[in-house]
Order: C-alpha cells, then structure tokens, then sequence
C-alpha cells in the first residue's frame, strides 16, 4: 500500500502475479481537499483513514464507496482496530487524548469515548497508534510512547 498524504491519495496495487490492479481513495472527500494521514484496513478490506483538517474518520468500502465514519473529532491522526474489530481507535493529535468508538458495522461507529489522556509535557502530538494481540493501545506522543 503507497499512502500519499502530501498527494491527497491513497494507492493501494493489488498483484496476482501477473496482473496489477490498483485501488485508490478519493482524493476529495465532501467537497475538501483532504489530505490522508494515518490508516488502518479490516478484515473485510475496507479502510478507515484520519482526515486531521476535516475533523473527520473516513471509510472505504470494499465495493469502493466511501463514508464518514466519525465526524466532529478535533485533530484526528493515528487510528487503529482492536483485535477482534468491534472497537476504532483514534488519537486526538492536539489535546493529545484517545477515542474509543464502538462499530456497529464496517464503516459506522458509535458515539465515541474518552478512552485515554497523554501528558508528556507542552508539546502537542498524539500521534501514529498500534494494538498488539491483548488488546493493549500503544500511541506515539511528542516524546513518549503511551500504552
């Protein structure tokens, strides 16, 4: 998968060996020029990506529409998935927190919840985010990395 953020896109070549086919997100979601920044694709291959501008987790079904996923969320950037998907993880970039949101299906979530809050002193950044197998939220901060 090649992730183009400084290009508005996301770009994903799909090889059988033979043949390439490629996927790509839109680059323009609601009207926006929308810049991707981090990603995270289910198991049914769709994919879900921050839009840190916009305030905003978009999802790409894997019929190719796409959809808000979460809307009004301040400065979102890293996100991921629980083990088992029912969870998305998103971190809040400047108030340097965490949101959990149930899904209720690919692509549609719940209201979310404060599911975490990083102090590492006055530089912003609740950045890129990982899970491990139990279930344990790892997510990059300015200058630590929380769990």
């Amino acid at each position: 998968m090649l992730f183009r953020s400084g290009e508005s896109r996301i770009t994903h070549t799909l090889y059988d060996g033979k043949n390439q086919r490629p996927l790509t997100v839109p680059e323009r979601s609601g009207g926006d020029l929308a810049r991707p920044n981090d990603l995270v694709v289910d198991a049914h291959g769709g994919i879900y990506w921050t839009l840190t501008r916009q305030g905003r987790v978009m999802y790409r079904q894997p019929d190719g529409r796409v959809i808000t996923a979460v809307e009004r969320i301040e400065t979102p950037n890293g996100i991921t998935l629980s083990p088992d998907e029912t969870k998305l993880y998103v971190s809040a970039y400047v108030p340097k927190q965490v949101y959990a949101f149930r899904i209720l299906k690919p692509g549609s979530t719940a209201e979310g919840r404060l599911f975490s809050k990083m102090d590492d002193g006055e530089a912003k950044g609740a950045d890129g985010m990982t899970i491990d197998r139990a279930g344990n939220v790892y997510c990059a901060g300015a200058t630590d990395i929380w769990t």
